[in-house]
């Protein structure tokens, strides 16, 4: 059980640094702030529903 905790900690991580990169690359001026936070709100939310 551990290790599956420790492979989600690894891919959220990766996520966090990789996401919001592309996303700035690729979004337009206007949308890049609002992107960039809403992915790392997304990640939040998301990890705090698995644990509910």
């Amino acid at each position: 059980m551990h290790i599956y905790i420790h492979i989600q900690g690894v891919g959220s991580g990766v996520g966090m640094v990789v996401v919001p990169v592309y996303l700035g690359e690729i979004a337009p001026p206007t949308l890049r702030g609002t992107l960039g936070t809403f992915t790392q709100f997304a990640i939040v939310i998301g990890k705090d529903l698995v644990w509910l």
